[in-house]
């Protein structure tokens, strides 16, 4: 590999100039990465281009989220509940306190969609 890579370095170093010079053949190429080009520039939308009322919701359904996220993580216990996987289906509880979803994780879940 090492041999293949110095013989594709060393033939461009050689014909440097002949190989990037523009060609007639790819005037179209061209165009058509110099158009990409502008239009990524045109069409983007930068934070401080934003307005207020966009900028403020987005910050804190960001921060709100992530806020849940690390409260999920370390105190997983508080919001869920232990079930075993042999445990009778029928008979599971799905809120409340002795259940799989705890009231404060019914609470987390919701202000996780609405911060979404």
């Amino acid at each position: 590999w090492a041999g293949m890579g110095w013989a594709i370095q060393n033939e461009f170093d050689k014909n440097h100039e002949q190989l990037s010079r523009p060609r007639e053949e790819y005037v179209e190429l061209d165009w058509l990465d110099h158009r990409s080009e502008v239009i990524a520039r045109r069409s983007a939308v930068h934070w401080h281009d934003l307005p207020l009322w966009v900028r403020v919701p987005f910050l804190l359904g960001s921060l709100g989220l992530v806020g849940c996220a690390h409260a999920l993580t370390w105190r997983f216990s508080r919001f869920f509940g232990k079930f075993s996987v042999t445990d009778d289906f029928s008979q599971l509880e799905w809120y409340g306190h002795d259940g799989i979803i705890s009231t404060p994780g019914v609470a987390l879940c919701g202000v996780m969609v609405g911060c979404t």
